[in-house]
């Protein structure tokens, strides 16, 4: 069962034949937007009610929303059947471009919010993405790069995924558009896809010329030669028999394998592995999943989920484990494509595993590793394996020890290991050409390391100095118990002056000639005499001292004591007035006091009050006179614009649309507005033209009905939230005749 919405009209549904529509069709792919196309026959209802590039169509399969984008094009053929063409939501990120800048130093998660919140800030509120969940990233995760004029899509492949990898999902959840970026597979899914059941057609992507149906595993070289002057390797001859190993043989194989291509040998060498269980095993999964690791198969596969509840539906990125006995194959391929018909499921097609780009990084690291192992593989001469063999000497010592001189196949050393046991160690020491790393579970994980990439990995780290160019971390701790000394950070200018020392007495500040000046510590805040930025402070008691501050030609313009405090002809708090004088703005008679919440007694009379970088209230705003917005127009200049008041405070919005040709139209109210209100609001309606209209309300839309194509104003009220009472009553003191000035209050 499927529907399909436009906006919140259902304009299909599978189980209703009058909404019928023709041969619709899912595509989605990895890192791709999708499509969905579908026919509508000339008869529908809602043949003319979608339009291109405005509304959402939205497809859900059972009660799984599958798709949601918009319409980019639509054709009529011969018998007036229109097709419909529509792209998913990840394509909305074309239609935004990133100016030119540069962005560093910030995580993959850091950079897709920036570029989303860019995009947010263009588009319609439908368009928008949030973003979700963040997985992906590099060793770093510290990302540097430009933007030039690309859309953000794209910006978003080449900074994230081409250089990072990944993989990009859009998910619906709470009516909230969740951009993800994953790392791998978000899911396994428990269906499986075995041939001769729900797996049709497995031949596309196969190359049968790389297929292994018998494997040959080596593991370590031994010590011993049954051929004089030949190496001999570790084999699972003596491996327990099963049905992939027949018993006495070096060999794992597939009989339906053989039985469909032939015998075909295999060689696969593994140097570090000395079990002979363990070689069985790699052996048997390279048979049946190593060696398919790199293949896309395109294939028609049957979803059983959409005809049982106990099984998973087919989900994009999903891991699902493929099994074909005639190829020996049984591994888990990603689901990377995914062609959903939803009329006839039996023609649905999938496509499993990911094509790999390497980036530039990607192939150079890949090159180098090729060039360093034909290295290894030249031939020694004498003097170099003399001198191998010295220092493996002088190493080992004459009695061996625990100290363990791997090889390669051509006897060249390849690692140390320094261990505590010869035999099952605990506790192991390990370098090679990768890097050089401690162990204390036998080798599992490598909590110490030092890796060739330059990157030091440790829980625990104590040094005497340690000099950095950045130090990133989340917390950082000096002082405290048992470290034999006070914790302190210090920073100095280029000439090596102390500026500022911060340590378990507080915080002090420097002069220029090494003297401290302002302290900060747990009795409070504490500035010697002298003179920061024009300004000198004179040590008093508690309400003793005294600030003055000076201009560029050495006047006192400033000027604070116990008695208030003034700025020469601008602004006096003295005892009994408080005023702005210059400008005439505030000013006010009789004492003014401020208590611990914030309220102010006392009167303070306004002529105007003037703010060039905003204000801000975080409780009620009371005015004696009218509410204003003042504007500059070019005919008459400044105009004041009152503002219009009600009982109860209220919200309001504006808008224009206008009705279809049955006379109807929806309009759907911002998700920001109705979050603002409460209770029921208020449609008006103006329509423009001879007409009549009706409206109807819903809980997030209201309806108009009346008469067709008819052009219409609305405007929306509804009380504000946290605001129940009518003609809120204040209090305020009366005016005396002492209190006009300049013939204003």
């Amino acid at each position: 069962m499927y529907r399909v919405f436009y906006n919140n009209t259902l304009i299909a549904d599978s189980r209703i034949e009058e909404l019928a529509i023709i041969n619709p069709v899912v595509s989605l792919k990895v890192n791709c937007a999708g499509t969905f196309t579908f026919t509508m026959p000339s008869n529908h209802p809602y043949y003319d009610l979608i339009q291109k590039k405005i509304g959402l169509i939205k497809v859900f399969r059972d009660e799984e929303q599958i798709f949601e984008g918009d319409c980019v094009r639509t054709t009529v053929d011969f018998f007036k059947q229109k097709k419909f063409e529509c792209e998913g939501d990840l394509a909305f990120l074309n239609d935004t471009f990133l100016r030119p800048g540069r962005v560093e130093d910030l995580t993959s998660r850091q950079l897709l919010e920036r570029y989303i919140a860019s995009h947010n800030a263009l588009v319609s509120a439908e368009k928008r993405f949030t973003v979700g969940q963040v997985t992906a990233h590099d060793s770093n995760d510290s990302i540097s790069c430009y933007t030039n004029y690309n859309s953000t899509m794209t910006e978003i492949k080449e900074d994230l995924i081409d250089d990072i990898g990944g993989f990009l999902r859009v998910r619906h959840e709470n009516n909230i558009r969740y951009l993800d970026y994953l790392a791998s597979s978000p899911r396994t899914n428990s269906q499986i896809i075995r041939l001769g059941e729900n797996l049709i057609d497995l031949s596309v992507g196969l190359d049968t010329e790389e297929l292994a149906t018998v494997i040959i595993p080596l593991g370590e070289t031994l010590d011993t030669q049954s051929i004089p002057g030949l190496d001999e390797r570790l084999t699972i001859k003596t491996a327990a028999a099963d049905s992939m190993h027949p018993a006495g043989t070096d060999y794992v194989y597939s009989q339906a394998a053989v039985s469909s291509f032939g015998w075909i040998e295999k060689v696969v060498e593994w140097n570090d592995v000395t079990e002979v269980s363990n070689l069985l095993s790699k052996g048997k999964k390279y048979l049946q999943e190593t060696q398919f690791e790199n293949l896309v198969i395109k294939a028609k596969a049957i979803d059983l989920g959409i005809t049982s509840e106990e099984l998973q539906k087919f989900r994009l990125l999903d891991m699902i484990r493929i099994i074909s006995e005639p190829h020996g194959l049984d591994r888990y391929f990603m689901l990377s494509e995914l062609n959903i018909n939803l009329n006839n499921p039996e023609q649905d097609t999938v496509t499993l595993g990911i094509e790999e780009f390497n980036s530039l990084t990607a192939k150079s690291a890949s090159a180098n590793e090729k060039i360093l192992k034909d290295i290894e593989q030249l031939p020694t001469s004498n003097q170099v394996k003399s001198a191998i063999d010295n220092a493996t000497a002088l190493i080992t010592g004459a009695e061996g020890g625990y100290v363990v001189i791997e090889r390669n196949a051509q006897g060249q050393p390849i690692e140390i290991k320094i261990q505590d046991a010869l035999n099952n160690p605990t506790k192991i020491w390990r370098w090679n050409q990768n890097g050089f790393g401690y162990s204390n579970d036998g080798g599992q994980t490598y909590g110490l390391a030092m890796t060739m990439d330059g990157s030091i990995v440790a829980s625990y780290i104590t040094s005497g100095t340690m000099t950095a160019d950045r130090i990133r971390g989340g917390e950082l701790i000096v002082g405290g118990t048992g470290l034999g000394a006070n914790g302190q950070i210090t920073i100095k200018d280029t000439s090596n002056r102390t500026l500022l020392v911060i340590n378990t007495y507080g915080m002090t500040i420097y002069d220029e000639n090494g003297s401290g000046k302002v302290w900060l510590d747990h009795s409070g805040l504490t500035a010697s005499k002298g003179t920061i930025n024009g300004a000198t402070i004179n040590a008093g008691g508690s309400m003793d001292g005294e600030i003055n501050i000076y201009d560029a030609n050495g006047n006192r313009v400033g000027h604070w004591d116990g008695s208030g405090f003034d700025v020469s002809n601008q602004i006096i708090f003295n005892t009994p007035q408080f005023r702005v004088d210059s400008v005439g703005s505030i000013y006010g008679h009789g004492n003014i006091t401020m208590d611990g919440g914030g309220n102010i007694s006392g009167r303070v009379h306004v002529g105007a009050f003037e703010s060039h970088g905003g204000a801000t209230f975080w409780d009620d705003l009371v005015v004696h006179g009218s509410k204003s917005r003042i504007v500059n127009t070019k005919e008459y200049g400044w105009l004041a614009f009152d503002a219009y008041e009600t009982p109860l405070p209220h919200f309001g919005d504006i808008g224009e649309s206008i009705t279809d040709d049955k006379g109807e139209c929806k309009v759907d109210i911002d998700p920001k507005f109705l979050s603002a209100v409460k209770g029921k609001y208020h449609v008006f309606i103006q329509p423009y033209g001879d007409a009549q209209l009706s409206v109807s309300r819903y809980e997030k839309y209201f309806a108009v009905k009346g008469t067709p194509n008819t052009e219409f104003s609305y405007e929306i009220k509804a009380v504000q939230k946290d605001n129940d009472i009518r003609f809120k009553e204040v209090k305020i003191a009366e005016k005396t005749e002492g209190d006009v000035k300049n013939g204003q209050d």
